[in-house]
């Protein structure tokens, strides 16, 4: 019952007039949707956009210094699970090591011949590069005389 009733007086008509959410029956409409505002003429505005910060050679570097942790801690864990002793043998040397510490020459050789071959291959295209260079500035240089020339 709404405030100002008793029990004698009769409720007011459920419907238009029915302010209290109790009376106004279920098969009432939804309130109507608010009105759209119209569209402004000319262009849309560009939605915003991210910014994004770009990373800097410190957090380059703290990157991969959290990465060549992560990365030892792992070969750690590596080494102490396996620790059963091998015989290793290459050419005329022998020696009897722990097979995670065996494994991790392996890597460690693998990555030395891997990064010699890197060495080369960027010591080579250094050299092309400057080849062209000077190419380039003999050619500048002809063209110039060549122009002087001119009788």
């Amino acid at each position: 019952m709404s405030a100002g009733t008793t029990p004698d007086e009769p409720l007011p008509p459920a419907g238009e007039g029915a302010t209290d959410p109790e009376q106004r029956p279920a098969t009432d409409p939804e309130p109507p949707a608010p009105a759209l505002e119209p569209r402004p003429a000319g262009p849309l505005p560009e939605p915003a956009r991210d910014v994004r910060i770009k990373p800097t050679r410190t957090s380059t570097v703290w990157t991969m210094v959290a990465v060549g942790v992560l990365l030892l801690a792992a070969i750690l864990v590596f080494i102490l699970q396996n620790g059963g002793k091998v015989l290793m043998k290459f050419l005329f040397l022998e020696a009897t090591l722990p097979l995670g510490v065996a494994l991790l020459f392996a890597v460690v050789l693998g990555a030395l011949l891997v990064l010699v071959i890197g060495v080369a291959r960027v010591l080579q295209l250094r050299l092309a590069a400057r080849q062209l260079k000077q190419d380039r500035t003999a050619a500048r240089a002809a063209a110039r005389w060549r122009g002087r020339r001119v009788s």
